[in-house]
């Protein structure tokens, strides 16, 4: 219950969003615009948030291409198309009290998702300098300005996410008479990414971006940028899957004993966020211009 209350609210924030922005341009008078094509090369911090183990993020890469339309002088959008991988590391153990034995059970896996994002940002130009924005390239102005952005997007999970490193499960018997068992797992295979198989990732997952950048005029109809972004899920990367009852999740999952040495073992599945931080560059070019 709690789970569909939070999702439910993310929802209703992303569409919100959408509606307020769809709003200031639909407010803003006409003037000439601009429709531009661009490509951002980059680098990104990229993690995951759960809350099943510890996870720690590495450094990555993204690709993009996108159509930029600038409404007016201050408003305009882009539609962009982006390739970004997320690799992160996990390094916990759980640890569970069943019957006459203690197993603990230490993670040390590397997670790697491929990810095709779509994403639609709204813009908000400031320009640096006393003329406006249009036209870009008038010789009076500068060309030159601040660009804050913000909107949803939503990405297809890639096919084969990549689950390697060790899990080993160590089994400490009450009687010391026992020897522990100990078993080491190693895992060398990719996973298949369906809602229907076992220890799947979701096929796909929505969420926020939030950025700014810097443009400045290199040629006639020509610009280089700069920008910095925040994105996030707000859709859960590990799918909910059941099996026999019991809920699994391809991020493994947390054990609870409920009932002491009497036994008792819930399977928890995991909500899993990823998150990025990503600094772009690139250069956009102007495909042609529309009279207001």
């Amino acid at each position: 219950m709690k789970r569909k209350v939070i999702q439910n609210f993310r929802k209703k924030l992303l569409l919100s969003l959408t509606a307020v922005s769809f709003l200031a341009i639909s407010q803003s008078n006409a003037q000439t615009s601009q429709v531009l094509l661009g490509i951002n090369l980059g680098a990104n911090y990229g993690n995951l948030t759960s809350n099943v183990g510890s996870w720690s993020g590495t450094v990555g890469y993204q690709a993009s291409g996108h159509l930029e339309w600038r409404y007016n002088n201050n408003w305009g959008f882009s539609l962009e198309a982006q390739d970004i991988t997320l690799t992160t590391n996990s390094n916990y153990t759980d640890s569970i009290l069943y019957y006459t034995k203690t197993a603990k059970t230490a993670y040390n896996t590397q997670l790697t998702v491929n990810m095709l994002q779509t994403t639609l940002l709204f813009k908000y130009y400031i320009p640096l300098g006393a003329k406006p924005i249009t036209p870009y390239d008038n010789p009076a102005g500068s060309g030159n300005y601040f660009t804050l952005m913000a909107g949803p997007y939503f990405s297809f999970v890639g096919q084969n996410p990549s689950n390697t490193g060790h899990i080993k499960t160590t089994s400490h018997y009450v009687d010391t008479s026992k020897h522990d068992i100990i078993q080491d797992s190693v895992l060398t295979s990719n996973a298949t990414n369906s809602k229907n198989t076992y220890n799947g990732l979701a096929p796909s997952v929505y969420g926020i971006t939030l950025g700014a950048g810097l443009n400045l005029k290199v040629a006639r109809g020509v610009e280089l940028t700069f920008d910095l972004r925040y994105s996030t899920d707000l859709a859960t990367l590990d799918n909910p899957l059941t099996s026999n009852g019991v809920n699994y999740g391809f991020l493994g999952q947390r054990v609870i004993v409920t009932n002491g040495t009497t036994g008792g073992i819930q399977y928890n599945a995991a909500n899993a966020y990823s998150t990025f931080i990503c600094f772009n560059v690139g250069l956009n070019i102007r495909l042609f211009e529309l009279g207001g």
